[in-house]
């Protein structure tokens, strides 16, 4: 078996690919690093966290096989569901967590990331939008994604803010949805160990934590934009469990 990280872009993607991979291997699996390493899967699995990008039926086929000749790992995805994807969660040869978030605050978040890789001339060309306009059709299009996920029947859904609010909860009913050799016993451990207080640079860009603040748009976003939002895509953010203000 496979576990599919998947979710919304600036939604703790990096932060709980971390806890589930480490959580698997002190659990006795594998850590699809070393999977990564052993197999020469660069072009599939791709940067520190083994984003295997689009859910191909090919890609599937080769970590599924992997994960039966050696052990379950974790990889990551922000893609959306494919017929592929859909087929082998069907027939329980993966599972997947998508976690997703407030998209008002996701919209900050990406506007703050672009901003900071405009500063720097070796990121400066994978800059997104730093204006509201741009970044919100972003947004949309990340929405149509979550859209698809909760249609996708056996996939497992998340909120960024209750996995911040009660992070050994989360993990222990994405431990009880695995239904698989999977201990709960080291959540306080790796909790600590990726707490935001204690993290260094290195650990912060590869859990790609930013601000993180849960409701953040409440403070920084324009009255304008956040009408925007309500008026766009307010039913939408009711469906997803967010208020309208």
């Amino acid at each position: 078996m496979v576990l599919v990280s998947a979710g919304m872009p600036k939604s703790g993607t990096g932060y709980i690919y971390n806890l589930l991979n480490d959580i698997f291997v002190l659990s006795g699996m594998c850590d699809a690093r070393e999977i990564k390493r052993r197999y020469k899967l660069g072009s599939i699995l791709h940067e520190y966290n083994c984003n295997i990008r689009d859910l191909t039926f090919l890609k599937l086929s080769i970590v599924v096989l992997l994960s039966y000749l050696q052990r379950p790992f974790v990889i990551k995805t922000h893609r959306r569901p494919t017929v592929a994807a859909k087929l082998f969660l069907r027939l329980g040869l993966i599972k997947v967590v998508y976690i997703y978030r407030d998209p008002r605050d996701v919209l900050m978040s990406d506007i703050d990331h672009s901003k900071e890789r405009m500063k720097h001339e070796d990121t400066r060309k994978l800059a997104g939008p730093t204006d509201f306009h741009s970044a919100f059709q972003n947004v949309k299009r990340v929405i149509n994604t979550w859209r698809l996920w909760k249609q996708c029947s056996g996939a497992y859904l998340l909120r960024y803010e209750d996995l911040m609010s009660n992070p050994a909860d989360e993990m222990k009913k994405i431990i009880a949805y695995l239904n698989h050799a999977i201990s709960s016993d080291h959540i306080d451990t790796l909790l600590k160990r990726y707490d935001k207080s204690s993290l260094d640079k290195h650990q912060k860009n590869y859990l790609h934590f930013n601000k993180g603040i849960v409701s953040r748009y409440r403070q920084e976003m324009q009255e304008e934009h956040r009408r925007i939002f309500k008026e766009q895509i307010g039913d939408t953010l009711l469906q997803m469990g967010y208020p309208l203000d």
